[in-house]
């Protein structure tokens, strides 16, 4: 199966407000406390970024990040060693694989 990279923005109650073009599919579930299952991915880039996070006045992050890959990918996110949620009014990049799709059949003439 080939796959191409995609990217979404996860708020804090885990709705997404942005996604890439790749990225139709792919759903996000807030199970609890920092905690947030992507739905629908391959897995992680081998190379190049896989997560933005949101960064203070300062450049400082806000949180820390830590991805399991599996299906779903579980992205845990904390502050100081304890779960917390992605803060109001800020997003968490993440970068992942998708199945490619499928190639729009030629228009017969």
């Amino acid at each position: 199966m080939s796959t191409v990279n995609a990217a979404i923005n996860i708020a804090g109650d885990g709705s997404i407000e942005y996604r890439s073009a790749h990225a139709g599919d792919i759903t996000v579930t807030r199970t609890g406390s920092g905690v947030y299952e992507i739905h629908g991915a391959t897995g992680m880039p081998a190379s190049g970024w896989r997560t933005s996070v949101p960064r203070g006045d300062g450049g400082e992050p806000l949180i820390d990040v830590q991805i399991t890959e599996g299906d779903p990918i579980t992205v845990a996110t904390s502050i100081d060693s304890s779960p917390a949620d992605i803060p109001s009014g800020r997003v968490l990049s993440v970068r992942f694989r998708v199945p490619e799709p499928e190639p729009e059949p030629a228009p017969e003439i």
